[in-house]
């Protein structure tokens, strides 16, 4: 029953990945994060071509492997990082050439970041927090329509590179990693 109702709807849906860059370096160097993520997207709710969306997310890097000083003596040390974010927003194309489409949005974003710090075998510190954000984007996609049936119902093949700025810093003092990240993002879904 769900499935009919999915279908009888306006909608997109999108997979993607990419690269982020934090502001600032981690304790052990600076890296750039890698992303995935889902993203659905209502298309006929509100009027003007707006279109809201829903997004989860998932960014992490390569563990850093380093060495510290610790009491005079040197320590291997491993830093792992993960963020889990979910956003809600609204998108809207400013600039449509098609099959091209040039879109703007703005969501607000809960961000769930695990960090963990690990010297030797004997010094763990895990921190786990969470922060409100906001995301601006720009996304560029192409768009081709297909007719999979023999009636008025057509799919529309969606692929798109997106640039997206998250700011977290409305987190608290002990937030353990940057305050905003940069990100350019590949994606392919359907609209229908």
């Amino acid at each position: 029953m769900i499935i009919p109702l999915i279908l009888g709807m306006s909608a997109e849906l999108l997979v993607g990945v990419g690269q982020a860059a934090p502001s600032e370096a981690t304790p052990y160097g600076y890296t750039t994060w890698n992303n995935f993520f889902v993203q659905a997207a209502s298309l006929k709710a509100f009027p003007l071509g707006v279109e809201p969306y829903m997004r989860i997310q998932y960014m992490d890097h390569a563990d850093i492997v380093t060495t510290v000083l610790v009491d005079g003596i040197e320590m291997g040390a491993i830093l792992q990082e993960s963020m889990t974010s979910y956003e809600i927003g609204l998108s809207r194309p400013i600039f449509i050439h098609q099959p091209f489409y040039l879109s703007a949005g703005l969501a607000g974003s809960g961000n769930f970041v695990h960090w963990k710090q690990q010297v030797y075998s004997n010094y763990i510190t895990i921190r786990d927090q969470t922060s409100p954000g906001i995301v601006a984007f720009l996304r560029e996609e192409y768009r081709r329509d297909y007719h999979p049936w023999l009636d008025e119902k057509k799919v529309t093949m969606v692929i798109g590179l997106s640039t997206r700025f998250h700011y977290m810093g409305f987190r608290p003092d002990v937030w353990p990693t940057a305050d905003w990240f940069a990100d350019l993002s590949v994606d392919m879904g359907v609209r229908w």
